[in-house]
């Protein structure tokens, strides 16, 4: 999912939201990280509900650099993975309060 949107991520996460799912998910895409580092939380909270929850509880793979260079178009690209342990460790609460995302029509990133 390289250069897709956060809001494909959310949603994907949403689709997926328990830690038997998640586990079974690796994500090829846009450093979760890169989104920590570069939102506020109130910024992660209304367009990332579900990448903000997620925070710490995934092992993030960054693609080699001899992949990608520091200014290719996939310089930002890591695998994510979800180990059911980790995920398990969560309060039941956190998977069972789990609002639908809403799009936003005035989001640069989606095409409605």
């Amino acid at each position: 999912m390289p250069h897709c949107g956060l809001a494909l991520y959310n949603n994907l996460l949403y689709a997926n939201w328990s830690p038997e799912k998640l586990s079974n998910c690796c994500i090829i895409g846009n450093s979760f990280s890169d989104y920590y580092l570069k939102l506020t939380d109130a910024e992660l909270t209304s367009k990332g509900y579900y990448l903000r929850e997620i925070k710490g509880l995934f092992k993030e793979l960054p693609f080699n650099a001899s992949l990608c260079s520091s200014d290719d178009v996939f310089n930002d690209t890591s695998l994510h993975l979800f180990h059911i342990s980790n995920l398990k460790d969560l309060p039941i609460t956190v998977w069972t309060k789990n609002p639908e995302p809403s799009l936003d029509p005035d989001d640069e990133e989606m095409t409605l």
